[in-house]
């Protein structure tokens, strides 16, 4: 799952600052959701730059 973190969080998948967007298994992500840590994110890389 896709997430944006809104609070800082350190734990076993790593140590993500506010703003971060990582991916984490589903049940992590929903667990964080649920607490209000993260918030999913729906958003799309957009495409690299080319010269």
């Amino acid at each position: 799952m896709r997430i944006r973190i809104i609070k800082g969080v350190a734990s076993t998948h790593g140590t993500f600052n506010v703003g971060d967007v990582v991916d984490v298994p589903d049940k992590i992500g929903k667990e964080w959701c649920q607490a209000e840590i993260a918030m999913q994110d729906k958003s799309v890389d957009g495409a690299k730059e080319t010269k």
